[in-house]
């Protein structure tokens, strides 16, 4: 069962609140996460039959195939789809945490709704990405752990694009290391985990039926596909906790100063 903080904890406490509230809405979003691996399994599918008759000592012949039009366009059209999940699968999360849970519907109704200010945050967030390490890599790299909880404003108290900027700065200002190193330990125990069972399933597989055979490619395919749909809310639940968290560490602090600035009989 999952309780929503009531107080700031450790480090080690967040990502225990992430795995626990992973587990706790795990039956909420599998549904979400499965529809959402399709376009990504149907893209890797297309990637891996257009490279198929690659010769793959030619990078330049590999180089052609991804910038082939449709390609990218099957990209786009995966990016849309998968921002607008990433709201909807963030937005269930959240109900659970708020022990009211939604359904598909209203989770995906949150997602197409809050889909147009997410697109032009990220927008805005990529452009001053790009700019910043164009410029030098660390402002890049600080822009990245600054705004990473602008979506979870958004979904969580309705924030505008701007503002979701903003708020995401100001909760991270001074706790810039611990949200990065929080959502870097999560995003490695996902990378770790899926490389672990894929490159298991997929030597196995290969050793029995050879590299490009078509039992080895479909059991890589599957693999992926499974691993996707049990690990794809799990960075989800890290961002709504360090959010929790933040939220509570800097309403904390505001309280304390508002109380200290009270005049004295």
């Amino acid at each position: 069962m999952y309780l929503k903080p009531s107080e700031p904890h450790t480090i080690g406490g967040v990502l225990d609140d992430s795995i626990r509230l992973y587990r706790a809405s795990f039956k909420n979003v599998w549904l979400l996460a499965f529809l959402m691996e399709i376009p990504l399994a149907a893209q890797r599918v297309y990637l891996d039959s257009l490279m198929a008759n690659v010769n793959q000592s030619n990078p330049r012949a590999a180089l052609e195939v991804f910038l082939t039009p449709n390609l990218w366009l099957s990209y786009l059209l995966v990016m849309i789809l998968i921002i607008i999940a990433h709201i909807a699968l963030l937005a269930s999360i959240d109900s659970v945490a708020r022990s009211a849970p939604i359904g598909l519907g209203p989770s995906l109704s949150a997602g197409m709704r809050l889909f147009p200010r997410t697109l032009a945050s990220v927008v805005v967030f990529m452009f001053a990405f790009v700019m910043g390490s164009l410029l030098l890599v660390v402002p890049g790299i600080f822009l990245l752990g600054s705004w990473c909880l602008a979506v979870p404003s958004i979904v969580v108290d309705d924030q505008g694009v701007f503002g979701s900027l903003g708020t995401s700065s100001r909760l991270t200002w001074g706790h810039w290391w611990r949200t990065v190193t929080i959502y870097s330990v999560i995003g490695l125990l996902v990378i770790i985990v899926a490389g672990v069972v894929g490159g298991i399933v997929s030597a196995v597989f290969v050793g029995i039926f050879g590299l490009r055979s078509l039992p080895a490619i479909a059991a890589a395919q599957c693999a992926a596909f499974v691993i996707g749909v049990l690990l794809m809310s799990l960075i989800p639940c890290a961002l709504l906790s360090i959010y929790y968290d933040l939220k509570l560490r800097k309403e904390g602090t505001d309280l304390a100063q508002r109380v200290q600035a009270l005049p004295t009989r």
